[in-house]
């Protein structure tokens, strides 16, 4: 086969590849993901004779998603359950949403036939404004129903959930933004926090301080409030207690490392010369120069300074409210100062760049045990900040 004709035939494949990865989404019933495909092939140029193909892909999963989107808010109309009720709004937000998306390349022209491509659009105002007021009648009658009980806390996250969804889709209900608080404070967890140290140090107050206050805020996470013991709070649903397990400081260490470098390095410029001795010259008879390759040595003294705090807590997180324990770890922060610096004698040329670099550092103060100490709270304070948002309280 020629090269060309072979190489005609694997262009023509890449270019049709991208083509039936979309078919095969639109056949699998991906219709969504086929219009976002489609969209993106046609919005550069809907008019090239390559975007044909995706023209018709647009409008058979758009016709497909509206069909199937249509049904499903058919069979539930009887339905009068909350999340009955918000997914039949969710689905006519979704069906206006999906012709908007198609609406600013109107109208699409079939190249070949030079005709428009029919997209049978529909407006859905009147059946948002019913679906949004009957999802909004249940979901106040419950929310009202239920701020009159005392309810675990996850009936009131749902709730305030449903209720962000209306308030993100503009509904202009008076008794929304009251709602949107009444369940936030109904469904938000109040963390109480102890320190005990339990350490054979002395804990200086600074570090307490520190280890107590690990949050620069109040608010954990959407759904998580944290209060120092020593700060007025809300009544609490949980305590969490930090105790100091261990604190150990390593003494200020100076460790130098001595080595030896060497290298070969281009020297002076000297006469080239052949086997036998004898100066090389070209054909112009000029003589042949070439460098002369020295061997550069230096000894190299690297001090490296270095000094570790190691702090470890036991952190226990109590259910006021059931008196159980909600959770139990611990953790550990192993903070180490560390800090090089060298000289050198005899020929700098046989050092490497990284050691030069070296060079321009000079000894530093050791941090005191206090800094090193603050410096291993922080770590401690992210590494707990990081597990609680994990928790589900």
């Amino acid at each position: 086969m020629p090269k060309s004709l072979l190489l005609l035939l694997m262009l023509l494949c890449m270019g049709c590849s991208p083509i039936r990865s979309t078919q095969k989404k639109l056949n699998s019933g991906a219709y969504d993901a086929t219009i976002e495909k489609a969209l993106k092939e046609l919005r550069p140029n809907k008019t090239k004779k390559s975007a044909r193909s995706y023209l018709f892909l647009l409008q058979e999963a758009f016709i497909k998603a509206q069909e199937r989107d249509t049904r499903l808010v058919s069979q539930m109309q009887s339905a009068n359950s909350l999340k009955d009720r918000r997914r039949v709004y969710e689905t006519y937000l979704q069906l206006d949403s999906r012709q908007e998306k198609i609406r600013p390349l109107l109208p699409l022209i079939d190249p070949k036939r030079n005709k428009e491509i029919p997209f049978p659009f529909k407006n859905y105002e009147l059946e948002k404004r019913t679906a949004q007021a009957a999802f909004s009648k249940i979901l106040f009658a419950q929310t009202d129903a239920k701020l009159q009980e005392a309810l675990p806390r996850y009936f009131y996250r749902e709730l305030h959930d449903h209720l962000s969804f209306l308030d993100q889709n503009a509904l202009s209900a008076p008794q929304l933004s009251s709602y949107l608080d009444q369940t936030y404070q109904r469904g938000v967890s109040i963390l109480e926090g102890h320190l005990i140290n339990d350490s054979d140090q002395l804990l200086h107050k600074q570090v307490a301080r520190q280890l107590l206050h690990f949050s620069p805020v109040p608010q954990i996470g959407f759904w998580m409030h944290y209060y120092p013991d020593s700060q007025a709070h809300p009544q609490p649903n949980f305590a969490i207690q930090i105790r100091v397990k261990e604190i150990t400081m390593s003494p200020e260490t100076l460790r130098e490392i001595i080595s030896t470098e060497e290298k070969e390095i281009k020297g002076a410029r000297v006469p080239a010369r052949d086997e036998k001795g004898n100066v090389i010259v070209d054909q112009q008879g000029d003589v042949v120069e070439t460098h002369q390759i020295e061997n550069v040595v230096a000894t190299f003294y690297k001090t490296i300074q270095q000094k570790t705090a190691n702090v470890a807590v036991e952190i226990e997180i109590k259910n006021l409210e059931t008196g159980y324990s909600a959770a139990h770890f611990t953790l550990a922060s192993n903070w180490v100062f560390h800090h090089e610096f060298a000289t050198y004698k005899g020929n700098k040329k046989a050092l490497s760049p990284q050691l030069i670099a070296l060079l321009n550092d000079a000894k530093v103060p050791f941090p005191s045990d206090l800094e090193l100490l603050l410096d291993a709270s922080k770590d401690l304070n992210f590494q707990l900040l990081l597990k609680l948002k994990q928790l589900q309280l």
